[in-house]
């Protein structure tokens, strides 16, 4: 806390000397347990002009808590104007080590995205200049190497900013970036435990998971409900039992405010000793976190890991029931009817041959739904006899047979790591292929037909969902650089 303030009284500065002392202190004893410190959290401001409000806003992980991933405000990109669309602007991360994997929100006019170098980024959504910067730290433990900086896409609600950084959940004042609240989760003792996934805010709290950081340890997984305002613990559910290891929660969870149901998936699984909700879908009581029902993979079905790293796409079917889906790493993708999760999946779908490696062998990407249709993506995917690195597709959805019959679907020359994004008639995907420039590329489709309406190749893999926004489309790459995108024609 840097503040000028040998301007004021002393007996103000007083005051304000004892109260740090005091918060150093309690911070200090919290954090005995870790290995380090957290890095020091700062704020930069810029001279930039907060710019004016756009007509919409995309506020948390595929635009809604359902995680559905439509926009039904955006008119500007269609079919009509989709193969005009240029880069705009970019905006490009200062360091090596600001490799980009969240998909970006914007709310007032402002994109917000996190980095790995442990930075969190505000920039105007029309310019790309920025707004400010605040550090929240790199936390990486001894035993592996991967980044430990923000990893998920932010949620913003009431003027607050929420992203995860490491082990630390974070709250941000939106227009100045300044640190409202953190709170640290987790059990590991050593920086091993990790926020991979996004944040989803709903009945004043924040609905958080962890997971290890890169299973080595294996770590206990555990989802929280943090107090919106404080940060603070309100109820905590583990997935598996205290002292045990396993079941990391790898993505964000989905919310059901019809029925106050908080509905996860897990992965990660202990094979010494696995435990009922391990590689399982899980629903809780949003105020309580109290297990409603779980299904586990059966281990027939199970493959290395078995993690899902997808979060839950709910949805109401034509038979007026609500339904969720997701698909785990064996590239089965599941369906579920939510007020009966015990009995199992309504409808398996297999979509491909699976495998450990997520996003390159087993499919870890969230689904999208519109009108009865699921528009899933995977990795590795046999589509009319050829083999792919990938596969996007729609499939309808038939609750009363139950079936999910091809609408279409491509094979494609990248893996997915990423969600479908839906938008004013158009499908937008992203996929990637490490260590090679081939196959890293930005699609839009005809959502009917799954035609390819517009691609733009990059030279490094795209690991995060599109943002679509009021005639933009934006694209934060692995190699630092977010792209803003604008058709040139009306």
């Amino acid at each position: 806390m840097r503040k000028r303030i040998w301007k004021k009284a002393l007996s103000n500065a007083v005051i304000v000397v004892a109260i740090c002392m005091t918060l150093i202190g309690l911070s200090r004893f919290y954090l005995k347990s870790y290995a380090a410190a957290p890095n020091t959290a700062t704020t930069t401001k810029t001279a930039a002009t907060v710019p004016a409000a756009g007509t919409a806003n995309w506020t948390t992980y595929m635009y809604g808590n359902d995680h559905t991933g439509v926009n039904p405000n955006e008119t500007t990109i269609s079919s009509t104007n989709a193969s005009s669309l240029v880069v705009k602007w970019k905006f490009q991360a200062p360091t090596a080590t600001s490799e980009l994997v969240a998909e970006p929100i914007i709310e007032n006019g402002i994109l917000y995205e996190g980095s790995w170098d442990g930075y969190m980024y505000a920039m105007s959504a029309t310019t790309g200049k920025a707004v400010w910067q605040t550090n929240l730290g790199t936390y990486r433990s001894k035993q592996c190497s991967a980044r430990g900086g923000p990893s998920g896409s932010a949620a913003y609600d009431n003027g607050m900013i929420f992203v995860g950084s490491g082990p630390y959940m974070f709250a941000l004042n939106a227009t100045t970036g300044a640190i409202i609240w953190q709170q640290l989760i987790g059990t590991a003792g050593n920086f091993s435990d990790h926020i991979w996934g996004s944040s989803t805010v709903a009945n004043g709290k924040v609905y958080v998971g962890i997971a290890s950081l890169c299973d080595n340890p294996l770590t206990q997984g555990i989802l929280y409900a943090l107090d919106e305002n404080t940060g603070q613990i309100s109820a905590q559910a583990d997935i598996v039992p205290n002292g045990d290891i396993g079941g990391g929660i790898w993505d964000a969870p989905t919310i059901d405010p019809a029925t106050g149901t908080v509905i996860v998936t897990t992965g990660s699984i202990d094979k010494v000793n696995i435990t009922p909700m391990e590689a399982a879908v899980v629903t809780l009581d949003w105020n309580t976190l109290a297990i409603k029902q779980f299904w586990q993979v059966p281990a027939s079905e199970r493959q290395y890991d078995a993690d899902f790293g997808s979060s839950p796409t709910l949805f109401t079917a034509s038979n007026g029931k609500t339904y969720f889906g997701c698909i785990n790493k064996n590239t089965i993708y599941y369906i579920f009817d939510e007020s009966n999760v015990t009995a199992g999946p309504v409808l398996e779908r297999s979509l491909g041959p699976g495998g450990d490696k997520g996003g390159l062998q087993g499919s870890i990407s969230s689904s999208a739904y519109l009108n009865g249709v699921l528009y899933i993506t995977t990795s590795l995917a046999t589509v009319m006899g050829v083999n792919y690195a990938g596969s996007i597709g729609a499939f309808t959805f038939d609750p009363t047979v139950p079936s999910l019959k091809t609408v279409w679907r491509s094979g494609t020359p990248g893996h997915f790591y990423t969600a479908p994004i839906i938008a004013n008639g158009l499908v937008y995907d992203t996929q990637g292929n490490p260590g090679v420039t081939s196959g890293n590329v930005f699609e839009v489709r005809d959502i009917n037909t799954g035609n390819v309406l517009y691609t733009k190749s990059f030279n490094s893999p795209i690991k995060a969902s599109v943002t679509v926004l009021n005639g933009y489309v934006y694209i934060a790459s692995f190699n630092r650089i977010l792209y803003a995108m604008k058709p040139t024609v009306a």
